[in-house]
């Protein structure tokens, strides 16, 4: 899921608790800065934005 607001998100889910932080937030090696959660039952989700200077393209 693709957001502008990934670190306000990131830190707001990490201190209310809300989800389980499967990986930390980090910058991938393609564009893209992002961290998983997984909910109360097991769901995983993946919050993403670009980079600056990144539109993606080198998916």
């Amino acid at each position: 899921m693709g957001t502008t607001e990934l670190g306000q998100y990131y830190e707001l889910l990490k201190k209310e608790g809300m989800v389980n932080i499967v990986k930390e937030i980090w910058d991938t090696e393609w564009g893209y800065r992002e961290f998983t959660v997984a909910d109360p039952d097991g769901n995983r989700l993946t919050f993403f934005k670009f980079l600056e200077g990144s539109n993606g393209e080198n998916l």
